[in-house]
């Protein structure tokens, strides 16, 4: 029964890794498509500027002159390697 049990799990960890892994990046190109919107609504709502910077390094980035979605004023930063 152990041996059954320990084959099920080495063939399902792999399969179950790559699929985490491609939920995470689904999940990072959504948030990032909807902030990319966000921004030019904001910006065509105020006819002011926005600006989203890039941080690849940090896998980080913030929107700028956009208030924070979890609180009414500060940056509008996000971790893309935090956990969804």
């Amino acid at each position: 029964m152990l041996l059954i049990l320990s084959i099920l799990v080495a063939v399902a960890a792999p399969r179950w890794s790559q699929a985490l892994k491609t939920f995470r990046v689904q999940n990072a190109a959504a948030r990032i498509a909807a902030d990319l919107a966000r921004a030019q609504a904001a910006a065509y709502n105020s006819s002011a500027p926005k600006t989203v910077t890039f941080a690849v390094a940090t896998s980080q980035y913030v929107v700028g002159g956009v208030t924070p979605l979890n609180r009414s004023s500060g940056t509008y930063q996000v971790h893309l390697s935090d956990a969804p």
